[in-house]
């Protein structure tokens, strides 16, 4: 019954990892009382003793039925990324996520899949020579979902939630307005995280959500190079002067001038969704970046926005 959810590693060592334990990514934090408290790993290189939190991680997501521009780009991300040091965090899903996961293979740093269904077994099947690239080369395989459980359509969105909260960034490559990889960006702009996003054709819906992200404040990249740009200087500098209005107008309009304004509440938020078109996970993010740039800008504790 579990072989027709998945192939399985076999005998790759599957150990439990607690919350209590040292090497516990500590972005998991931010998710509050949808901390997982347990996880299952499959590491083969010196088991147990990696710290994951000394990893600077950036998660690369996007649609399972990618273009062949998008799977290319992804891979391309991906080795970048590794290439510079950066471990990539993806699903393990067709499409983007192996192909980011592929790239990440070709430099230095081994990347990290979060599943959807309990390990040893590897969904969608198909991938289980990636899975076992992976773990040779030192990366790791991750699950909250105990051995052997098969996959279950709910079991992806909670996944997701694990991508974004261990990863300072998420790059959403390529994405319907139906992708999953929507929900792992919005999680990430609840958390403050930064959601980088390539625009792309209007005809077929292929990058949909792409441009629904940009609406929603991720930032518009035109090409790898500008995704490490950021990845190195915190801004891409075409657009971020743009973006960095935006919010100083939102800003203003919020009436966010003093410290120690907790975060909107579900009223206010649905009344700045309705004044501005934005979602709540953008205002959200937009607040923890307030935030962010208070304590560097004392002039925005007087209202100078």
């Amino acid at each position: 019954m579990l072989q027709k959810s998945g192939a399985s590693l076999g005998g790759m060592g599957l150990q439990l990892w607690k919350r209590s334990d040292d090497a516990w990514p500590t972005g998991f934090e931010d998710l509050g009382d949808a901390q997982p408290q347990r996880l299952w790993k499959v590491c083969e290189k010196n088991p147990g003793k990696t710290d994951w939190r000394d990893k600077r991680c950036i998660a690369v997501v996007g649609s399972r039925k990618a273009s062949v521009w998008g799977k290319a780009c992804a891979q391309e991300i991906g080795e970048s990324l590794s290439c510079s040091g950066i471990c990539v965090v993806s699903g393990l899903a067709r499409g983007i996520d192996a192909a980011a996961l592929k790239g990440a293979l070709r430099g230095p740093v081994p990347p990290i899949a979060i599943l959807g269904n309990g390990l040893p077994q590897i969904y969608p099947p198909e991938n289980r020579g990636l899975a076992e690239e992976m773990v040779s080369a030192g990366g790791l395989l991750v699950s909250e979902y105990p051995p052997g459980t098969p996959p279950r359509g709910y079991h992806f969105p909670q996944r997701n939630r694990l991508i974004s909260a261990w990863s300072e960034a998420v790059v959403v490559v390529e994405a319907t307005r139906r992708s999953g990889s929507l929900g792992t960006a919005h999680r990430a702009q609840e958390m403050g995280r930064t959601v980088l996003t390539f625009p792309g054709s209007v005809v077929g819906g292929c990058h949909a959500g792409c441009h629904s992200l940009i609406r929603d404040g991720a930032l518009l990249m035109e090409s790898v190079a500008e995704v490490q740009e950021w990845v190195f200087t915190g801004r891409d500098s075409s657009h971020f002067l743009a973006q960095e209005r935006r919010l100083r107008e939102l800003w203003k309009a919020c009436g966010w001038k003093r410290k120690g304004i907790s975060p909107p509440e579900e009223q206010k938020l649905e009344e700045l969704q309705r004044q501005t078109g934005w979602s709540a996970a953008f205002l959200l993010q937009v607040w923890w970046r307030w935030q962010e740039c208070h304590a560097k800008d004392d002039s925005l504790d007087q209202g100078q926005v």
